[in-house]
């Protein structure tokens, strides 16, 4: 399969009003299908009507292949894909996990939002957005958050650019290295640190007396850093 027939919504598309999701009988007429998630190939049995509904690229691909039953999306792990099981039938509140703080790994708010991506989930992937903007709002991103979102997600997503913008507004660029921030630090991606420095030459035009403060508005659509608006912060 190809992913030219996916049309990847973000963050910078306006909220839309879709069809509600299925009823349980009509989602029980659809038949199901097994979804086999991690290399310990996890199974879910799902209902056809409902995965198309909520994921543009499970629709694709049962558009594309109708009689699978047996479907292994992109390399993701089961947590991650239990919650947009969850999602998708009807428990949506992502706060519950807004405490995770990773273990080690991203945590599991910053994986549940690329989840969200890869199965082209948009209601999902802004409701993760919401959570995760007010973290980054005022302080610096920790460094394995940033590697993973850079690997994992397209060079042009809403949060990439709220990572660099967080890390240059909040003080990251001058940060103390202890943890897991001296341990990643050499593996920062080249994508970030280059916009960094863009951003970093822009703050240099910005007047001593004002400040840049992180506006979530500005991560609905496209707004090139040197025509955001400036806050002047007591």
């Amino acid at each position: 399969m190809t992913s030219t027939a996916i049309e990847r919504i973000d963050l910078t598309s306006p909220p839309s009003s879709p069809p509600p999701s299925p009823s349980p009988s009509v989602a029980a007429r659809s038949g199901a299908v097994v979804v086999q998630v991690g290399q310990e190939r996890r199974a879910y049995v799902l209902h056809k009507a409902t995965i198309i509904h909520h994921s543009g690229w499970f629709a694709d691909h049962l558009r594309e292949n109708p009689d699978e039953r047996i479907i292994t999306p992109p390399k993701m792990g089961s947590a991650g894909f239990n919650l947009f099981v969850d999602w998708i039938y009807g428990h949506k509140n992502l706060n519950a996990i807004d405490n995770d703080i990773g273990h080690g790994q991203a945590p599991l708010i910053y994986r549940a939002y690329v989840l969200a991506d890869k199965l082209v989930v948009p209601k999902m992937k802004r409701a993760a957005f919401d959570i995760i903007f007010p973290k980054l709002q005022y302080v610096y991103p920790p460094y394995r958050v940033v590697i993973y979102a850079f690997k994992n997600l397209p060079e042009n997503d809403p949060l990439l650019t709220l990572l660099v913008d967080s890390q240059t507004v909040n003080g990251g660029t001058t940060r103390v290295l202890d943890g897991d921030d001296k341990k990643f630090v050499r593996e920062l991606p080249q994508q970030f640190l280059t916009e960094i420095m863009l951003r970093l030459s822009a703050l240099g035009q910005v007047k001593k007396e004002e400040a840049v403060e992180l506006q979530r508005a500005n991560y609905d659509a496209p707004v090139p850093w040197k025509k955001r608006k400036l806050i002047e912060l007591d």
